[in-house]
């Protein structure tokens, strides 16, 4: 059975009703069985979660991995204005707090936040951040190189970067997989992701570079 965990907050019902603006129902996480996926801009998603149909946006880069009728985790962050209530899905941890961590900067809101993560990836983000990559950032849709300044100069030192983060050895097929998908026309930032989950099913000592990518285009096409 599917469930949303959420806080009621004591002034969630105003005249019995509740009141959007008070963010009254805060919800962290849905998980549920996924019943539509559509592409837009980003990746409109319904999750049915004990009869209720929940409408969440997600990056593009999720879709690959969203089954109709699979049932599904997702992390959630929600965004309430007067009018609206909007919830903003992640597959990864790491993807939602880089997400959180962008809309910490003046001037990024929500949608353009997303466009990001869609973009670069959460590793995409906090290498582009590490390294000043004005270009990586600028090339997220709706963010201008003003943004993408306002970004590096605000979340400098705040974002650890997986190069930085990682102590142990790279795997030896890390590398060679990587460019491989690259030149096979991938963005740099899904070959990354593809890599990372190749890796986590080849067994211990697998080091043939046919087999890596073998998994990781199939992993792709889902």
């Amino acid at each position: 059975m599917g469930f949303a965990r959420a806080a009621p907050f004591p002034d969630d019902f105003a005249d019995g009703q509740l009141r959007p603006r008070n963010a009254g129902l805060m919800i962290a996480f849905l998980e549920g069985e996924i019943r539509d996926v559509t592409l837009h801009d980003f990746v409109q998603v319904v999750v049915a979660v004990s009869g209720v149909g929940y409408l969440v946006l997600m990056p593009r880069n999720s879709a690959s991995a969203l089954q109709i009728g699979a049932n599904q985790h997702i992390f959630t962050h929600q965004v309430v204005r007067e009018d609206s209530l909007t919830l903003y899905g992640f597959l990864e941890k790491d993807e939602q707090d880089v997400f959180e961590r962008l809309l910490s900067v003046s001037g990024i809101g929500p949608k353009i936040a997303l466009a990001i993560v869609s973009a670069l990836g959460a590793s995409g983000v906090k290498e582009a951040v590490a390294n000043d990559d004005l270009k990586a950032l600028s090339s997220a849709p709706g963010l201008g190189k003003k943004g993408a300044q306002k970004i590096i100069l605000e979340l400098k030192g705040k974002l650890v970067s997986d190069t930085e983060a990682s102590t142990a050895p790279a795997h030896p097929l890390s590398r060679i997989l990587q460019d491989a998908l690259t030149q096979l026309g991938y963005k740099p930032s899904l070959a990354k992701e593809a890599t990372t989950k190749t890796l986590e099913q080849l067994p211990t000592n697998a080091n043939d570079p046919g087999t890596a990518l073998k998994i990781a285009l199939a992993l792709l096409a889902k």
